[in-house]
């Protein structure tokens, strides 16, 4: 479990017992069109059934981490993390509820889990986000250095978007 001022961020795990009401908050907020605007998830409906899937997906090149707050362990977000085990690279992702946002939760759960992984796991982290997601751009600058753009490689509300890249330093 990594911890920081106020939040537990830990592996997110099929087996809890719990886990249906973990995964139900989740499904709202990944069937919520606006928050999910700058997300590739906005293109599916999202069930019980398919979220379990997505958990039990999960192996050594794939983790997903729930984060929590320390007051009261309500589950605000989670993150993902694709690793590249031959280059030691992780890619990592976050999505913090809406009613969570606009607190900066998801930087703090960003730092620690950034943090941890240099520490711990990998040599580099890179994350991929959608031309005017503000939130993740105000993310990855304050730790990460900009590695470039994939031109047009979203559309989004009709229009042709870039992907942007970061990578830790």
């Amino acid at each position: 479990m990594i911890e920081t001022k106020r939040l537990l961020i830990k592996q997110l795990r099929i087996s809890r017992p719990d886990i249906d009401h973990i995964l139900a908050r989740q499904i709202a907020w990944l069937n919520d069109k606006e928050a999910m605007q700058y997300s590739e998830q906005r293109h599916r409906a999202h069930t019980l059934d398919s979220q379990r899937a997505y958990l039990q997906s999960q192996n050594e090149s794939f983790s997903v981490f729930e984060i929590v707050t320390k007051d009261g362990y309500e589950s605000i977000g989670t993150m993902a993390v694709c690793f590249d085990r031959h280059n030691d690279v992780a890619d990592l992702g976050i999505l913090i509820g809406p009613p969570y946002r606009g607190k900066s939760l998801g930087m703090e759960a960003w730092d620690g889990l950034y943090n941890w992984l240099l520490h711990h796991r990998v040599t580099k982290i890179e994350a991929g986000f959608m031309e005017g997601n503000q939130a993740m751009y105000r993310i990855c600058r304050r730790r990460m250095i900009y590695e470039g753009r994939r031109a047009r490689h979203f559309i989004r509300d009709g229009q042709r978007v870039d992907l942007i890249l970061y990578g830790s330093r």
